[in-house]
């Protein structure tokens, strides 16, 4: 099995987006208020506090007076705000342990705090046709431009410089195949390749490579004598002179756009 991400745009209402910058807020008084509980914890014992203690004591402190602002916020997004701040503090242990530099976990203002995440799919988030459907937000339209693979997982919702984004985790399967022919490492390069235009809503085309540092991206001309040198090409019947890899590189463009588009999709990823 292996995990794809799948990114969508969100086009919440004025009301849902709303309730995303409340959810945000709250996540991040979250983390804000467990540092500082850990920071002050440590001078006056000398001892640490778990993340598992955090998460216990979260429950409690969403039932207290003035802490409404939480219990308008589904409990998974504030457990990932502990479990994030919990991997800052690991990571900072590591660097120190390693003798590299090792900055303290800081506190998050609103710039920096960006993305709340829904750790179970199905408790708190889930898809309904065109509608990415989140607790205590409602059902927000998002942009489905491609169908989801596999089983989701956890989706994370993100706001960027261009809006909101949700980030939807898949696990697929990944389909066994004869690893004689995989164990080649080119295999192993196409296979990451297409899996990586695929996360990134690009076409993942194979074309045929032959021929294409003597053919002339200009005039299509096919001569081996057009190849000067390694890093030269120029065309023995027009002229047409390019760096031989650049060339190349047109003339493979071109054949994976001239290819039909039914046979092209055959090679594009899930």
């Amino acid at each position: 099995m292996a995990r794809r991400t799948y990114v969508y745009k969100l086009r919440p209402s004025r009301a849902q987006e709303t309730a995303l910058v409340r959810t945000l807020d709250a996540c991040r008084h979250v983390y804000n208020n467990a540092l500082e509980h850990r920071r002050e914890v440590y001078r006056t014992t000398g001892h640490g506090v778990s993340k598992y203690a955090q998460l216990a004591e979260l429950k409690d402190v969403r039932r207290l007076p003035g802490w409404e602002a939480l219990r308008n916020v589904h409990c998974h997004p504030l457990q990932d705000a502990l479990a994030r701040l919990d991997r800052s503090f690991e990571g900072f242990f590591r660097r120190h342990r390693a003798g590299e530099r090792a900055g303290f976990p800081r506190f998050q203002s609103a710039q920096r705090y960006r993305s709340f995440t829904f750790k179970e799919w199905g408790n708190g988030v889930s898809l309904d046709r065109d509608r990415l459907v989140l607790s205590k937000v409602g059902p927000v339209k998002l942009r489905l431009h491609r169908l989801l693979a596999g089983k989701p997982k956890t989706a994370t919702v993100v706001r960027k410089a261009d809006g909101w984004h949700v980030h939807i985790v898949c696990e697929v399967a990944v389909e066994p195949r004869d690893r004689s022919i995989t164990d080649a490492g080119w295999a192993q390069f196409v296979e990451m390749l297409s899996y990586k235009a695929s996360s990134a809503g690009s076409q993942f085309v194979k074309v045929d490579p032959r021929h294409t540092s003597q053919t002339c991206a200009e005039c299509g001309v096919v001569d081996p004598r057009s190849r000067r040198t390694q890093g030269t090409f120029r065309c023995v019947a027009c002229a047409h002179g390019a760096n031989a890899d650049h060339n190349a590189a047109v003339n493979i463009l071109n054949r994976a756009r001239a290819r039909p588009v039914v046979e092209a999709s055959e090679n594009v990823a899930a």
